[in-house]
């Protein structure tokens, strides 16, 4: 009976060690996303302040006068800002078979690529129709896209896979 306590007692050792290590992975995790998203915010905020004196310029050329810009005039070239960078985090996937948790098969078919993105949302589009095509899927990234396109797109369309970057505008 000793025996058994002293085994169970080892074994709680060693799962307490693996949660121990699990949490410092979480850890590692959220400062890399934290880190991708003081980045992201960098960027909006450089992009706005470029995009902010590039419109002033424009409406004091046009008015003559910068007292003329109201504050929707500012809220729109924010908006068109923070749209743009925000489209920047999304990518397509065309040819994926429609099987399985989609999830689970973007990381898995991103992983087999060498990419290791941290996915934020995965998507179908579209409508299924018989015998067609799978469903394009939308994938969107934590932070602004880090997956190089160009450089796997030739590995991909062996498999009847093509990866693109996805800028629609939404309506």
């Amino acid at each position: 009976l000793k025996v058994e306590v002293d085994e169970l007692q080892k074994q709680a050792l060693g799962d307490k060690s693996t949660i121990i290590e699990l949490q410092r992975e979480v850890i590692e995790s959220k400062k890399e996303v934290m880190e991708g998203s003081k980045e992201q915010i960098k960027q909006v905020q450089s992009s706005l302040q470029t995009e902010i004196k590039s419109y002033r310029d424009a409406v004091c050329s046009q008015k003559g006068d910068m007292d003329q810009i109201t504050v929707q005039d500012v809220k729109e070239a924010v908006k068109v800002v923070t749209d743009d960078n925000a489209r920047s985090k999304n990518f397509m996937i065309f040819g994926l078979e429609e099987k399985g948790n989609l999830k689970t098969s973007v990381t898995g078919l991103l992983k087999q690529l060498g990419e290791q993105p941290h996915i934020e949302n995965c998507e179908r589009i579209g409508r299924r129709e018989p015998d067609s095509a799978p469903k394009p899927v939308k994938v969107t990234l934590s932070s602004a896209s880090s997956v190089h396109f160009e450089e796997i797109s030739s590995v991909t369309r062996k498999q009847g896979i093509r990866l693109s970057v996805h800028r629609t505008r939404q309506i």
